[in-house]
């Protein structure tokens, strides 16, 4: 990630939650959304006194968990950023909070069940940390966070703090995503998802400076489209406008 792991300006013994907290009311400042899931997931991961912590989003249609951003000890092999990171939930349903149970913690040791102990084998952890997250009151989708092999062990008393910690993270991603959906607003047209004239607008002001690299500006008309919703319906002219709309996208 380009952005900072931490708030510009916090003093350096500010609780981690408080940071979290904070990163919620200061989400409008960050551009990205890449960059506030990655800003939540790390005070997140400080706040629980996790190795590594994992963000993932529920896909509804394809029944999986699809892993947005890793921090920590849990990017090592996967990446920050995972493009095509997912796990079908019906493989882990037992071993994850994906039902509301309040959170789910499994540690090394007697009474972990079977299924708990291989994940952690095979993460090489010494215990797991699963909760559902809830953003703009639905079901996003889960915070995962880990320790690491022979070191400190989440436990039941780990759950309340993580509860809050989820809520203040889903309020965060919420925000973030209504942030993001305003963003496109204002810069896409709502029909074929193209730049709109605003952002030709702010860009050739930049292009177009003493310094800037210049620019060369081709205007074109989508002939005979007043006949098409005359004739056959607006419906059909969206349909052209999308299909004219795809042609000069870049591939």
């Amino acid at each position: 990630m380009d952005g900072p792991d931490t708030l510009p300006g916090r003093a350096a013994d500010t609780s981690p939650l408080q940071a979290l907290v904070d990163l919620g009311h200061a989400v409008a400042s960050t551009a990205r959304f890449e960059d506030v899931l990655a800003l939540a997931a790390e005070q997140a991961r400080l706040a629980l006194g996790a190795d590594g912590l994992a963000l993932a989003r529920w896909e509804r249609d394809r029944g999986s968990l699809r892993t947005l951003v890793n921090v920590g000890v849990a990017a090592a092999g996967h990446g920050r950023f995972p493009a095509q990171e997912r796990y079908a939930v019906a493989e882990y349903a037992d071993i994850i909070d994906f039902d509301g149970r309040g959170g789910v913690v499994y540690h090394r040791g007697p009474g972990c069940p079977p299924e708990a102990l291989a994940l952690l084998e095979r993460l090489g952890r010494e215990s797991v940390l699963s909760l559902q997250v809830q953003a703009s009151g639905r079901q996003w989708g889960e915070m995962f966070a880990t320790t690491r092999r022979g070191g400190r062990r989440f436990g039941q008393a780990d759950l309340a703090r993580a509860r809050e910690v989820a809520h203040i993270v889903g309020q965060v991603i919420g925000d973030a995503e209504q942030l993001q959906q305003l963003s496109r607003l204002a810069y896409q047209d709502p029909l074929t998802g193209v730049a709109n004239r605003r952002v030709l607008d702010d860009t050739l002001a930049v292009w177009l400076t003493a310094d800037g690299p210049g620019a060369t500006v081709v205007l074109c008309d989508v002939n005979g489209l007043k006949v098409v919703n005359d004739s056959r319906g607006h419906e059909a002219g969206a349909r052209a406008l999308l299909a004219v709309a795809g042609a000069l996208a870049p591939a």
